[in-house]
Parts: structure tokens; C-alpha cells; sequence
């Protein structure tokens, strides 16, 4: 079975630093692969382990950060064999419907891939929507919120958590599947494994050889929210004037 992982590099959320007009300073942060993604890569690696044959691969669209070859061993230090980018010349200026017509044209370039798996959002945007819109561009089966993966007689199990209910589904084809932060805690690589990504196969697409769907949403702007000072009012339980000021007073932030 061949596992693809699809995974985005984002800016490393604790370098950012905001501006005096609110504005997002990313001039300091260095790229690392989005934690979501992790999990979902750790998830991949487990039903690679336990299904016959497994074998994993990762699968990314990004620009200039696939030059970085620290980049590059960041993410295949994690398990998998081989990565496979889809190089844009602005990861910012395109949308999810973008991405994704670019991972599915990718996606069927590579050939014989069995089940993908996603994180259940990007770590800057997390919109929850990008594996949904693969998989239905693709025309495959698609569940998100797995919060559970494992193979039993020649299928893959994929559990959904929903309060105190679970559901399995027993998926014996190919699919889209993106898994929850939940599902496993991803392992840190060790010097062995990092050393050792470095000599895996890369291969980048440009975008230009592929057809995208035209970006159809734009980013007007990113802004810090204003800070608000805390106006230190103390109200008394016992007194029912307070509290009646109290309620206008939550009322009046709402």
C-alpha cells in the first residue's frame, strides 16, 4: 500500500512579531513544517508499519523554501521515503482551491498512491478545508476528524470520535483522510534519522507543468488584534446593585 502525506511549511509561530500598525513581522521566522502536519505524518508512518508493503511519501506545494536543505531533512527525517513539491512562486497569494487542483495534479503525475492522509489544518491558516477539497476533486472517498487509524483484514480502519460515540469505517480503496491533533504524538527525530533524510530522493514539480484552478479569494489584510487594557472593576456577589452593573457592564463588552 502507498501512503501519501500531504504536509505545507508555515512560518514558525514563535518567532512572529507584530508591528506598531498591527501589521505581521514574519523578517525572523524560519520555516518549519506545520504542527498539524506532524501528527498527520506520524499517523502515516504507524499504518505504513502495519498494513503489507507499506510505503510513504510526502507531498507539498511552496516556493523558495524547498531550496533549504534543512527544510527538506525537517520533514523526511520523520519517516518517510521519499518527497515529492509542487514549487509556487508565493504560497500567500494562492487559495486552497489552488492548492489543492496542484496536489491532485501531483497526485496523479506520482500515480499508484492508495490513501492520503492530511493534518486537519495548517498552522497559520487552519481553515480544515484543503483535504475535503482534494478528495473530492480527486473523486475519492473522504472523511475528516479521523481520530483513529489501523488495518484489519486487508482494509484500513478509520475511527471518528463524536462525544461518546465512535464510528469505524472500513476503507477498502483509495482515500482522502485528514486525522485530528489527537491521534498520536509525533516522535522527535533523532541525529540518525536527520543525518540520514538528507540522502532520500526529492522531486519538484514546477507549477507551470501542471493545470491549477485559478485563485478565486485574496487576502486584504493580516492585523494583530487591538489589545485591550483591563479595567480592574470589582463587583460584591452580596450586593445586588453591583451585579446588576455588573451584567451592563458584560453586556456592554459583547
Amino acid at each position: 500500500m502507498n501512503i501519501l502525506v500531504c504536509f505545507k511549511y508555515i512560518p514558525d509561530e514563535d518567532e512572529i512579531s507584530i508591528n506598531p500598525d498591527k501589521t505581521v513581522n514574519l523578517s525572523r521566522a524560519a520555516w518549519v513544517v506545520s504542527p498539524y502536519d506532524l501528527n498527520a505524518i506520524e499517523a502515516a508512518m504507524s499504518l505504513s508499519r502495519a498494513v503489507p508493503d507499506g510505503k510513504t511519501a510526502m507531498l507539498t506545494v511552496a516556493g523558495d523554501v524547498l531550496d533549504n536543505s534543512k527544510m527538506k531533512k525537517s520533514a523526511l527525517a520523520r519517516g518517510p521515503e521519499s518527497l515529492y513539491a509542487v514549487r509556487i512562486q508565493d504560497q500567500n497569494a494562492v487559495d486552497n482551491l489552488t492548492v489543492a487542483s496542484l496536489l491532485k495534479a501531483a497526485v496523479e503525475k506520482m500515480g499508484d498512491v492508495d490513501i492520503i492522509i492530511c493534518g486537519e489544518g495548517s498552522g497559520d491558516m487552519y481553515s480544515q478545508q484543503l483535504g475535503n477539497i482534494l478528495g473530492g476533486m480527486l473523486g475519492w472517498p473522504t472523511l475528516n476528524a479521523v481520530s483513529g487509524l489501523s488495518y484489519a483484514d486487508g482494509k484500513v480502519m478509520a475511527e471518528r470520535t463524536d462525544g461518546n460515540r465512535t464510528e469505524t469505517y472500513a476503507i477498502g480503496g483509495k482515500a482522502v483522510l485528514s486525522v485530528t491533533s489527537d491521534i498520536c504524538r509525533p516522535h522527535i527525530p533523532t541525529m540518525k534519522e536527520i543525518m540520514g533524510s538528507g540522502k532520500k530522493p526529492m522531486t519538484i514539480w514546477d507549477a507551470g507543468e501542471f493545470t491549477a484552478e485559478a485563485t478565486v479569494t485574496s487576502v486584504a489584510s493580516v492585523l494583530a488584534p487591538e489589545k485591550a487594557v483591563r479595567k480592574k472593576i470589582m463587583f460584591h456577589e452580596s450586593d445586588e446593585a453591583e451585579f446588576d452593573e455588573f451584567c451592563k457592564v458584560l453586556k456592554s463588552s459583547i
